[in-house]
C-alpha cells in the first residue's frame, strides 16, 4: 500500500513538472513597473556632478509584446519609460527607449531564468534652466536578465534587470548609463 501511494505521488509529480515545462508557443503581451538609476548623472562634472540635491533615481515602466517560439526562445519588442534624473531648480533629464530583444529562458519547473540581448534606440531629453531644449538619441546593445514564474499556460510574473548604455552623451556634455529593475506580468494568447 505504501509503495503504491509513493508510486502514485511520484507519477503525479512528474506529470506536474512535465505540464509546467510544456512547450508554449504564441503571442504574449505584458508590462512592468520598477526603478531606474542613471549611473554617472550625479558624479559626472558635466552633468550633475557635485551639485547638492542631485537625484539620479527615477520610476520606470515598460510595455512589451513578444512571440514565444518554444519553451526556451522568444523575440520581444518593448517601450521603456526610464524615468528622470534631476538637479535642484527644475533641471532634469528624462529617458525613454524602444528595444528589440531575443529572450532565452532556462525552464526549472514552474519558473525559468532568462537572459535578454538585443538592440535599443533611446532618447534623453532635457528640461529646466541648464538642459532646456537639449535632446539626443542613441542606439546600441542592451542586455538584461531575470526570472519568470509561470502560474498557468496564459499568465506569468517577471522580475528583471536591464541596462541601456550611453543614454545621454555629447549634447549634454557627459555620459549616462541607465539601469532598470522591474517587476511585471505577461499574458499569453
Amino acid at each position: 500500500m505504501i509503495l503504491r501511494t509513493a508510486l502514485a505521488l511520484a507519477l503525479v509529480s512528474v506529470a506536474g513538472v512535465a505540464a509546467a515545462q510544456e512547450t508554449t508557443r504564441g503571442l504574449y503581451l505584458g508590462g512592468t513597473l520598477g526603478a531606474a538609476k542613471a549611473s554617472n548623472f550625479c558624479s559626472d562634472a558635466a552633468l550633475g556632478g557635485g551639485v547638492a540635491g542631485c537625484d539620479q533615481r527615477g520610476n520606470t515602466w515598460q510595455l512589451f509584446a513578444g512571440y514565444q517560439f518554444n519553451n526556451i526562445l522568444s523575440a520581444q519588442v518593448g517601450y521603456h519609460d526610464l524615468g528622470k534624473s534631476s538637479l535642484p531648480a527644475g533641471t532634469e533629464m528624462k529617458f525613454n527607449a524602444w528595444d528589440v530583444v531575443a529572450v532565452a529562458g532556462f525552464p526549472m519547473g514552474g519558473a525559468s531564468l532568462y537572459g535578454k540581448v538585443g538592440w535599443f534606440r533611446g532618447e534623453a531629453e532635457g528640461n529646466g534652466p541648464r538642459f532646456a531644449g537639449l535632446s539626443e538619441h542613441h542606439g546600441g546593445l542592451t542586455l538584461g536578465a531575470g526570472v519568470q514564474w509561470d502560474f498557468s499556460r496564459m499568465f506569468a510574473l517577471r522580475g528583471e534587470w536591464q541596462r541601456f548604455p550611453n543614454m545621454g552623451g555629447g549634447t549634454f556634455g557627459g555620459s549616462v548609463d541607465v539601469n532598470a529593475v522591474s517587476v511585471g506580468a505577461l499574458v499569453r494568447f
